[in-house]
């Protein structure tokens, strides 16, 4: 089952989930599709057990993930990681104490300069040590200690905004 979609600037779309197989071929949670809809040959990640829930694009084409996966391409992420446009593992984001997230459900990045949070900021949303949260990352990403953490339902989705720093949906009582 496909859980996240994002499109890149080009027209093609990596797609995330629960699924094996994509065209025929082998990937485990995360493809990409070119802009005519075939598979990406050349896009190849190893999420290791666990799910991959949702996908945010940063400006300038790197790919945020997140789930309840605990490495990517071997190495330990929890949670959450950064890829290159390529597809490999972006190690100089180095997200939270690697306990903190047992599964992030949504993510959100802050597109433009507005109420002095910097563009490229992200957000996230999901559970820690079975509490649900909504946080903030720094761009190296590490906990931003400024940002008034927020415990609320199951955080769905987000989307940053003109209006405000960002909007999220939550389930309450869950």
């Amino acid at each position: 089952a496909r859980r996240a979609i994002a499109v890149l600037g080009d027209r093609s779309v990596v797609i995330a989930g629960a699924f094996n197989l994509v065209s025929g071929s082998a990937r485990l949670r995360i493809a990409k599709l070119t802009a005519s809809g075939s598979l990406d040959a050349n896009f190849v990640v190893d999420v290791g057990s666990g799910t991959l829930h949702t996908i945010a694009l940063q400006g300038d084409g790197r790919i945020l993930i997140g789930g309840s996966f605990t490495s990517i391409d071997g190495v330990p992420r929890q949670g959450i990681a950064r890829l290159n446009a390529n597809s490999t593992l972006d190690t100089s984001f180095v997200p939270l104490p690697l306990s903190s997230f047992s599964r992030v459900r949504a993510i959100a990045v802050r597109a433009d300069d507005i109420f002095q949070v910097p563009p490229g900021t992200v957000y996230l949303g999901g559970e820690t040590d079975g509490t649900n949260r909504l946080e903030r990352l720094t761009a190296n990403g590490s906990l931003d200690g400024s940002f008034f953490r927020i415990n609320s339902g199951p955080v769905f989705s987000m989307v940053t905004s003109g209006f405000g720093p960002v909007n999220y949906g939550a389930a309450s009582g869950a």
